[in-house]
């Protein structure tokens, strides 16, 4: 299969891969954004608490991400890698979604703690393999990044959409409690549907036809890696790219509120603006990595950000 290389996904293929990151993207608002605010204000946690309950978190996420990258490149279930994991991670992935944003009367860090584990788990378990697997369904170049072009696009649309629905829940008076949690149910609905779907029409390439030989995990394997100096920068960037998307994702709503005195039925409309502008400039850095390369195009991405 390799040898004569892979055919580009047809339109309804790639549609069919993309649709799950719509699922992917609706919590983000709530999870990273409506979280820290929502239980250290609203819930009485405390800011303090409730970031180190969550750095905590995401400390156990930075273990099983490579973990899980590591077991799905190599365990197979009928020839298959990648579909298996995300089809049990998209199960965990909900329950610990509805958890976490629907908590009982005096949940505390703990409650906190243990269900943004369960959920952050199930998360890896989807979206490792999902990501692994669109870099596997084309062999070119640029068939690589019109796979990863259509699923940013779908993964800002599931952020807008689910900005527009905390927008018109605060028109019509819900509380931050009730829009949180219909966020939640809308993006379990959406995975219930997109997820089989893509499982269903999308092709997963089997173990042997990818690589007969994969390399052990080993000392020497990762000293290999560690010498490989364009690499080791890569990594680097994306590590400080990551710190520069996250720290304001966190901080966002209680910046706006405290920072900016602005007040809750205004975070919308800053969400809506930011995320609006990123699904718009799609099209532009799509065809800036096609003239410049995508590692020039990055580049002078961070460079706008900054």
């Amino acid at each position: 299969m390799s040898g004569a290389g892979r055919a580009e996904l047809s339109n309804r293929k790639l549609i069919a891969y993309a649709l799950p990151a719509l699922a992917l993207a609706v919590p983000t608002l709530p999870v990273y954004i409506h979280l820290p605010a929502f239980y250290g204000v609203d819930l009485g946690l405390g800011l303090a608490a409730t970031g180190a309950v969550l750095l905590i978190a995401r400390l156990f996420d930075a273990v099983t991400d490579p973990l899980v990258g590591f077991f799905s490149d190599r365990l197979a279930w009928r020839g298959r890698r990648r579909k298996p994991w995300i089809a049990v991670g998209a199960i965990v992935a909900g329950i610990g979604l509805y958890m976490i944003l629907n908590p009982p009367t005096g949940a505390g860090a703990g409650y906190l703690l243990g269900w943004s584990i369960f959920l952050y788990a199930g998360w890896t378990m989807v979206t490792v393999p999902y990501l692994a697997w669109g870099a596997e369904l084309s062999d070119s170049y640029h068939g690589k990044t019109r796979i990863t072009s259509w699923r940013e696009v779908m993964t800002l649309l599931g952020i807008l959409g689910a900005g527009i629905g905390a927008a018109l829940a605060g028109d019509a008076g819900w509380p931050a409690a009730q829009s949180i949690s219909a966020m939640a149910w809308l993006a379990i609905g959406i995975g219930i549907v997109a997820v089989p779907l893509m499982l269903w029409l999308v092709p997963e390439f089997t173990l042997h036809s990818i690589s007969a030989n994969r390399p052990v995990l080993d000392s020497q394997s990762l000293r290999t890696v560690l010498a490989n100096r364009p690499f080791v920068r890569l990594l680097s960037a994306w590590f400080l790219n990551g710190i520069a998307n996250g720290i304001p994702a966190a901080l966002f709503f209680i910046y706006l509120e405290y920072g900016l005195g602005r007040d809750e039925a205004q975070r919308p409309m800053f969400v809506l603006i930011y995320f609006g502008a990123a699904i718009v400039s799609v099209p532009l850095w799509l065809r800036l990595s096609r003239r410049l390369g995508k590692h020039r195009a990055w580049g002078w991405a961070m460079v706008a950000a900054s």
